[in-house]
């Protein structure tokens, strides 16, 4: 069993007693001679005295109060009584109902296994006529190796809860601390069945303290490496309709979250009118050819009809955001739409143009300021136009910046293109 040699070698510091270290030394010396029932019972009582000190080592759990903990603790120093009270650590749930908490915090599928080990240790000790042979040991220690250091003094969900509680509460923990550490508990805590469960917990747990954090929270799981808790996490947003929220402050989730053709169309279609940062949402869904080419140019046109109407101000796109915009021809549909004489200068249209001007404005400054453009501005304030406009297209987009201007007198010279009057102040 040169592996389990190998990495005993190499956690022998991790133990939490030296007892539980010669005990598993001695074990191997017995395997390599063939004497099978005393390397099995002496790997076995290495394991539970390793656990029988990592308890007596711990702090006292949040939700253990003083006499029962140290009735637990009593058990364990006593040389008649460690055992057994070693034994139940290892198959104590989490009962919050009968007011029992777990000692160990070992996964419940993971508890029948310690029956087992200890049924085969009184087979060895008692000589009870089973065969007992190498691949006992090798199971043994292989069980061993994988869970021996993942096991701690922590309890179950409802412990958990308030260890996020008191992290979350500025009284006990600074705002600057790590939360890493409590979510790396939690797959080692929360069973299948609790998810849902943990996840409200938590949500009222941060609201007392910190509201605005969820999200946060949340953001720091999905991007983390546990598959299982993400996955659980996905489903507990979408059954409580929380997916809106996450991907206002969080839009690159706008793929996990929303995978059928219905719904990315009720999305964009609808949805969109109600999200802050709908215009990133937008152009990630075009960067994933998420929206069918059939339906990009009918999408580029509710999008900018909704931006229009509630006067939305775009920004913080990315380059890559921007190039997709262009690409499928979003700000030639403005220009087309919202940037046309026939449009502007309609009376009907002069007192909503004058109440939009952060969509306008919006829009041409993601835009490349090009000769067709200012062309196209020439046109529209050589005739009727909306005077608010007017007042912001010039200290807001044309002359912003020196680089904008400086770009503008370049193309009206290279072109012999002249500002009109009202656009020359």
């Amino acid at each position: 069993m040169r592996n389990f040699e190998s990495w005993f070698l190499d956690h022998k510091n991790e133990f939490s007693n030296s007892e539980s270290v010669g005990m598993l030394e001695d074990a191997i010396l017995c395997y390599h001679a063939d004497i099978v029932r005393p390397a099995y019972l002496l790997s076995y009582q290495a394991m539970m005295i390793h656990f029988r000190y990592l308890v007596l080592n711990a702090n006292k759990p949040p939700l253990y109060d003083e006499g029962r903990w140290k009735g637990i603790l009593a058990k364990l120093r006593s040389e008649t009584e460690w055992d057994e009270m070693t034994f139940t650590a290892t198959q104590q749930k989490e009962d919050p109902s009968a007011s029992k908490y777990a000692i160990l915090s070992i996964p419940n599928d993971i508890r029948p296994q310690f029956i087992y080990w200890r049924s085969i240790r009184n087979d060895c000790a008692h000589y009870k006529g089973n065969r007992i042979i190498k691949a006992h040991v090798q199971a043994l220690w292989s069980f061993i190796e994988q869970y021996i250091f993942t096991f701690t003094v922590d309890g179950g969900i409802t412990t958990l809860l308030q260890e996020f509680s008191d992290f979350y509460n500025p009284a006990k923990t600074p705002n600057d601390a790590d939360i890493t550490p409590l979510l790396e508990k939690i797959p080692l805590r929360v069973r299948d069945e609790e998810y849902d469960d943990f996840f409200s917990g938590m949500g009222r747990t941060i609201s007392q303290y910190r509201y605005g954090e969820l999200l946060p929270f949340m953001n720091l799981i999905l991007k983390g490496e546990n598959m299982n808790v993400k996955s659980h996490l996905i489903l507990f947003i979408k059954n409580n309709s929380l997916q809106e929220r996450l991907i206002t402050e969080y839009p690159e989730y706008v793929i996990e979250f929303y995978t059928e053709d219905t719904e990315i169309r009720e999305l964009w279609f609808q949805r969109l009118n109600f999200i802050p940062n709908a215009w990133k949402i937008f152009s990630i869904l075009l960067l994933a050819n998420k929206i069918p080419t059939n339906q990009i140019d009918e999408a580029c046109e509710k999008i900018l009809s909704n931006f229009y109407k509630q006067d939305i101000y775009i920004g913080n796109l990315s380059l890559e955001e921007n190039h997709i915009l262009t690409k499928v021809g979003y700000f030639d549909k403005f220009v087309e739409t919202y940037l046309d004489t026939a449009f502007t200068s309609n009376i009907s249209n002069m007192s909503k143009i004058c109440n939009s001007t952060n969509f306008y404005i919006s829009h041409l400054n993601q835009m490349e300021l090009t000769p067709t453009l200012v062309e196209r501005i020439i046109d529209v304030f050589s005739t009727q136009y909306p005077y608010t406009l007017r007042d912001r297209i010039i200290p807001d987009y044309l002359k912003a910046n020196e680089t904008n201007e400086a770009l503008l007198n370049k193309i009206l010279s290279d072109n012999s293109l002249t500002l009109p009057p009202n656009l020359q102040n």
